[in-house]
């Protein structure tokens, strides 16, 4: 089933199509102002996806982070971030020695500069483009049979599309057309509420 974070994105993206995208033309032409709007729509449904993303591989770290203070148990969210996101070295003996003592937690430390990492990773992300997705989502313990390699494409595409849009002048833009744009965000949110269900069933 998916979440509450899913079903909002979903009615945020319903609503930029009613409020941009104009009626499609039966010969695909479209007034400058239209265009604008597919353009903007394109933008919007960009910046929405990016942040659905963002929340949810989020909400899984913190949720893993959660249950380890309460049961000091490492499920795989928490083995899978101290893979990706921390370099440590090899336990010294005075390492072993303040463990021993009390004076240093080695493992709650690491797990913490983790998840603490992690959170940056999120914070500094850009984009929806394989490069971010997967930065996003293998430190969390999605492994890559969970990502369908055809859904990757198609973000990559529309990553590279916006990135495009957002950093050229209309002059040297080929005009957006809106039965594509909407074509294209469907699917992708399709393979957004299977990501979801997966992000879901991961073991923290």
């Amino acid at each position: 089933m998916a979440t509450q974070r899913y079903w909002q994105l979903e009615r945020r993206l319903r609503e930029l199509e009613k409020n941009l995208l104009p009626q499609t033309s039966p010969t695909g032409s479209y007034t400058p102002r239209q265009l604008d709007r597919v353009r903007g729509y394109r933008l919007l449904a960009h910046a929405e996806i990016e942040a659905f993303v963002e929340d949810r591989v989020r909400q899984v770290a913190s949720g893993a982070w959660t249950r380890w203070l309460a049961d000091q148990k490492s499920g795989g969210v928490m083995i899978s971030l101290l893979t990706f996101c921390i370099k440590q070295e090899i336990a010294s003996d005075k390492h072993l020695r303040n463990e021993y003592v009390g004076t240093a937690k080695r493992t709650e430390d690491s797990l913490r500069t983790a998840v603490t990492s992690f959170e940056k990773w999120i914070t500094g992300n850009h984009g929806v483009r394989e490069r971010h997705l997967l930065k996003l989502l293998l430190p969390v313990g999605v492994k890559r049979t969970d990502i369908d390699p055809a859904w990757m494409a198609t973000m990559d595409t529309f990553g590279s599309n916006r990135g495009q849009l957002a950093h050229s002048s209309v002059g040297v833009q080929q005009p957006p057309d809106p039965k594509t744009e909407l074509q294209t965000v469907q699917l992708i949110l399709k393979g957004l509420e299977n990501l979801d269900e997966t992000l879901t069933k991961l073991k923290r």
